[in-house]
Order: structure tokens, then sequence, then C-alpha cells
């Protein structure tokens, strides 16, 4: 009979997560949130607010994509292969990094009179943002497996992650198209600047509090590695596990509606939804829609606890989601339809995003097994945000393409031509990565509850050699 996943640890050395972590973990995912609520007005500010030109719209989002999908993998390789501080491996980046991602928030909504001059900064501001904002994101993401040492707890925690992500959007989503008119009547285009500062200071006060809850808990995790990892152990990590890049195709499927949709949504509401004369909606969108994503997140809980392999829930899912996706486009012309069936298409995927969460921390430890080397769950989050870039490089080609090829004005109106190109680029294009995940997860993705089982046994019983 395989031994379970919380047999395997020793349950003199291994302690429960406190009622406090159950409840409150999850805030820094609360501000994370805020970010992407928050955030939404990013394309929009430098086209329409900043008035760069297309070809500055354009070189800015080519270089930004680039150094978004560099950046994003290496905080990975600097969590593993940096020796650990003072406050340990993960919760030290809790630390320092937040305060670095509120300076460079700040000067991502500036404009000055020299377009140049804007494009260069919002560049350098997105690339230091980039770094640290990933970096803090990767070790706090991390400290699940290094945390908890039983498997429900990792999916309890796992499960808050992506309810916390959900509510922090829906907040925002819902407060900054609300909070961006009266700060641009008071402040002019310093209102978005503004917005932007507020929204991040809160991310760090949230970082604090799980810097506080984490205290003591670091390494007490069945997936646990609190050591230097050298370069060979991580390209031995990678190389031992494939797999890995199924999973992170998959992972496509939830960051679309965190990242694509989004960036499009603002547009859509500008120019298609109603004609262009429903921008009032925004709001109300965004506060349905993230509670879509709230509703999913609980129900993977109930998922998790009643199938045991997630794979075959998520292949379901994911074809339910491109389902609803393509849906949209018979919808924008209700507005209030248009809404449902984003509501439930963020539902329905927001169920996958915990269940994802875990093939990572599984493929961890599948290479941890087979390697006999250290944990890399870090590193294996860190090459995860290359799905998040991956889509995010998607965004910016749609818009960039759509842009280009209507030769897009801020002045312009709600032309058919753009109408259409909207559609598509929401409905149709969009409606791809969830059958793409579906593929990658149904034809590739082998690792089963009974093997992970194995692996953490055969790890554990190493420990314990090794002790002897």
């Amino acid at each position: 009979m395989a031994e379970t996943a919380e047999s395997a640890v020793p349950k003199t050395e291994k302690k429960r997560i406190t009622k406090a972590m159950r409840m409150f973990w999850g805030l820094e995912e609360v501000g994370e949130g805020f970010t992407m609520g928050g955030g939404i007005y990013q394309s929009y500010f430098i086209t329409d607010i900043a008035r760069l030109p297309l070809p500055m719209f354009s070189f800015y989002t080519m270089i930004t994509s680039i150094l978004d999908f560099v950046i994003s993998p290496l905080t990975g390789i600097l969590i593993d292969g940096t020796k650990p501080m003072k406050w340990g491996k993960l919760r030290s980046w809790l630390l320092i990094m937040p305060p670095i991602a509120v300076v460079a928030a700040t000067f991502k909504y500036v404009s000055y009179p020299s377009q140049s001059l804007t494009m260069w900064v919002l560049i350098l501001a997105f690339a230091v943002y980039a770094a640290a904002f990933n970096t803090g994101n990767i070790a706090n993401y991390s400290l699940i497996p290094a945390m908890c040492a039983y498997e429900d707890e990792k999916q309890s925690l796992a499960s808050n992650r992506i309810a916390g992500n959900a509510i922090g959007r829906m907040i925002m989503g819902f407060v900054t198209p609300l909070a961006i008119i009266p700060l641009t009547n008071m402040f002019g285009s310093g209102g978005y600047t503004i917005n932007s500062f507020g929204i991040t200071f809160f991310l760090m006060l949230f970082y604090l509090v799980h810097f506080k809850l984490s205290k003591g808990y670091e390494g007490n995790g069945s997936s646990a590695s609190t050591k230097r990892t050298t370069f060979k152990e991580m390209g031995k990590a990678i190389v031992a596990n494939p797999q890995l890049v199924a999973v992170m195709f998959a992972d496509m499927t939830s960051t679309m509606g965190t990242f694509i949709l989004p960036g499009i949504l603002v547009y859509m509401y500008r120019y298609v939804i109603g004609n262009g004369e429903m921008m009032g909606l925004l709001a109300t969108h965004n506060l349905v829609v993230s509670f879509g994503s709230l509703i999913g997140a609980y129900i993977s809980r109930f998922l998790m606890r009643k199938f045991e392999d997630r794979r075959k829930i998520c292949c379901g899912v994911y074809l339910m989601v491109a389902a609803l996706c393509f849906m949209t486009r018979f919808t924008v012309d209700t507005p209030y339809l248009f809404i449902f069936v984003n509501f439930l298409m963020m539902m329905v995927a927001g169920c996958t995003q915990p269940m994802e969460s875990t093939f990572y921390f599984d493929c961890a430890t599948y290479s941890q097994w087979k390697t006999g080397g250290e944990n890399p769950t870090a590193l294996f989050l860190g090459l995860a945000t290359i799905s998040i870039k991956m889509t995010s490089i998607v965004r910016g080609v749609i818009i960039t393409i759509l842009f280009n090829a209507i030769n897009y004005s801020p002045d312009m109106g709600p032309t058919p031509e753009l109408r259409s190109g909207f559609i598509t680029a929401y409905s149709l294009v969009n409606s791809i990565i969830p059958v793409l995940g579906f593929i990658a997860i149904a034809f590739f993705y082998k690792i089963s509850p009974a093997i992970i089982a194995k692996c953490k046994a055969e790890i554990e019983a190493r420990g314990d050699a090794v002790q002897a």
C-alpha cells in the first residue's frame, strides 16, 4: 500500500500551521490583486493619457515584454541560488523587495512633456518593478510547501492565494475606475501616479503580515529546502522533469483571465460594449467577475478533497473556459449578459488555479526525488512566471497588431473595424489558450498522486538515512 504524504512525515518533527495562518494567509495575494485591479489602466495610460505615438507604444510593448520574460524566471534562480539571509531563504525577500516595488510602481504612471523621456522612464520603472515584485511573489509562493508538512494544509493555503487575489481584484477593480475620476480631476495625469503608489503601498503592508505569520515555519514543510542550490543542481532539476513545460502551458489558462482579458477590457468598454457608451459599467464588471474567481477558488477546495487526481478536473474545466470565452462575442451588445458570461468564465477558471499551484509543487517533489538534490520549488515557481509573461506578451502582441492594422488614435470613435478587432481579440484569440491547456495536461502531464506519494516517502527515507 502506497505511503501517503502525511504518513511520510515524522509527526514528532513536523508541526501543523496555526489558525492565524489558515485564516490570514493570502493577504499578500489580496495586495497582488490590488495591483492587478488597479493596473488595468497601464496600456490606456500610455496611449490615451501620456499619448505616446504608436511607434513608441509598440517599442515600449516589445521592450517591456522582453524584459518581463527574461527577469521573471531569473527571480527563482536568484532565490534558490542566494545564500539564505538572516530571516530565512524565502522570508527575507518578503521584507526586502516590497519597498522597492512601491517606488518603481509609482514611476510606472508618470508623464513628462518629452515623449521620449516618458517612454524611457516607464521602461526603467517597469524593469525595476518586475524584478522586485516577482522576487517577492515567488518567495511568498514558495513558502507554502516550505511551511506546510501536510497535503491538506498546502491545498488550503493554495486556495487562499487564489481567493485573496480574487478579493483584491474585486475590490480594486471596482474602486479604481471610481477613484480615477476625482484623482485626475484634482491632479491630472498625476492621479494615476497617486493611485499606483497607494495600491502598491498596501501590497507592502500585506507582505509584512505574511512575514510575521511565517516566522518559525520555514523549513517545517514536507518539501522544504533551506539551503543554497547550485546552478548545476538547478539544471539537473529542470532536465529531470520535462513535464513542467506541460504545467506551464496549462497555467496560461488561468493567467489569461488575470492578465490578457483585463488589458483588453478597458478598450472593450471604451469602443465596443454599448457602442462605447457603457464605460461606467467597467467597475461593476470588475467587481462581478472577480467575485466569480473568488467563488471558483473556494469550489476548488471541495473538488481537491473530493477527487484525488486533479488532472482530470482541470481537463474538463479548460474546455468549459474555452467555450465560455468564445461565447462572449455573442453578448457584446447586451452588456449585462456580457458581464454574466464573463462571471461564469472566471468562476470556472478560478477552480483550476489552486490545482495548478499544486502541480508545480508536485513537479518540484518529483525532481527532488529523481535527482537526490534540494527541493527546487522556488526555481520552478520562477519558471512558472513564464506562463504569466507569455500571456502578457500575447496581450501586447494582440493590441499592437490591432492598433497598427487600424492606425489607432485615442481620438477615434467606435468604428466597425475597431469593434470587430477587439471582439475577435477578446473572444476568439483567448479561447485558444484553454484548449492548449487541455492538450498539455491530458497528453503530456503524467505525474499522478500515487507517484507523488512514492516520491515523498523515498525522499523522507533518504533524510532519515542521512540523520542516522
